[in-house]
């Protein structure tokens, strides 16, 4: 019983391991995924009853399951996140997360302020997180606030859950 619980172990370390050496592929066929369910012109002919097109309908598929590549991007920062906490204070690990995120979501926002012709106020409810958690989680920027409030939380689930003996 110990050997198993030995190998289910080094497997799940396996499994992390090889998540992480090629995280950067996996995050960026993720991303081309969402790129594509937001900007895809499809390129061949509705399928119908009559005309079954595969590859129409592989197309259409591929773009209504779309979210997918955010479940992808999302699962795999969250894994990734198990080794960067590894890496020093949650203090430091905070830091990092919110350098990484904070100047580039800034500058977007400027822009799209601009871009959009927002007022002020719809500017402050874009960028302070309020239009997701309170009026549309599906808003123009609503993934900055899903992935900050996974930052904000992995800390204290890491502490609880690093403590159970089954670690899968």
């Amino acid at each position: 019983m110990n050997n198993t619980s030995s190998q289910n172990d080094i497997n799940s370390r396996n499994g992390f391991l090889l998540v992480s050496k090629y995280r950067n592929a996996i995050m960026g066929i993720a991303a081309l995924w969402i790129l594509a369910f937001h900007a895809w012109i499809p390129v061949t002919p509705v399928p119908t009853e009559e005309h079954f097109n595969l590859f129409g309908f592989l197309e259409r598929y591929l773009k209504i399951i779309g979210y997918c590549g955010v479940d992808i991007f999302l699962l795999v920062s969250g894994i990734g996140l198990t080794f960067a906490i590894k890496k020093g204070s949650v203090i430091r690990f905070y830091y990092r997360r919110l350098r990484r995120i904070l100047l580039p979501f800034l500058v977007v926002s400027v822009f799209l302020w601009r871009v959009f012709g927002w007022s002020t106020s719809e500017f402050i409810k874009h960028i302070s997180g309020y239009d997701f958690f309170f009026e549309k989680a599906d808003g123009i920027m609503w993934f900055v606030f899903a992935i900050v409030t996974l930052y904000l939380f992995f800390p204290l689930y890491y502490k609880i859950f690093g403590k159970a003996k089954n670690k899968i």
